[in-house]
């Protein structure tokens, strides 16, 4: 800049009162905040929707899991996560492995009856790990 330029600049701010500068930068910075806001309620409602349905799909499969499975193999057995029309259940290693083993293409019929768009076409079966080891 030079010696001429810099003494305009200088005219130009001492010209200005200091309200009106304060004013042009607020409304700026009003513009530039206005532009990253966006509404909140429709996006938060299409998640929701979204997460609702996957949720009422996996509960139904929660719900005749619990109907369908015998009680003693209930209580050594938890499902773990349901991805691509594979259940993973948690099994406690021995006989409950081997007895879920063995039921799982039954389960696996029940569940595909009665929960059509949950979309299970197999378990997989995953040894649970004992509380007491680390």
């Amino acid at each position: 800049m030079t010696g001429g330029e810099q003494g305009q600049v200088t005219k130009l701010s001492q010209g200005c009162n200091m309200d009106d500068e304060e004013r042009l930068l607020s409304i700026g910075a009003r513009r530039s905040r206005a532009k990253k806001i966006t509404r909140l309620g429709p996006s938060a409602q299409a998640y929701l929707d979204r997460r609702d349905a996957r949720l009422k799909k996996n509960c139904s499969v929660v719900d005749v899991w619990h109907q369908v499975l015998p009680q003693e193999l209930y209580n050594h057995c938890r499902l773990t996560g349901i991805s691509g029309g594979t259940l993973r259940v948690e099994a406690e290693p021995g006989p409950y492995m081997h007895e879920m083993r063995m039921l799982s293409g039954e389960l696996v019929e029940h569940l595909q009856n009665r929960c059509r768009r949950a979309g299970v076409k197999r378990i997989v079966l995953v040894p649970a790990r004992r509380a007491d080891k680390p």
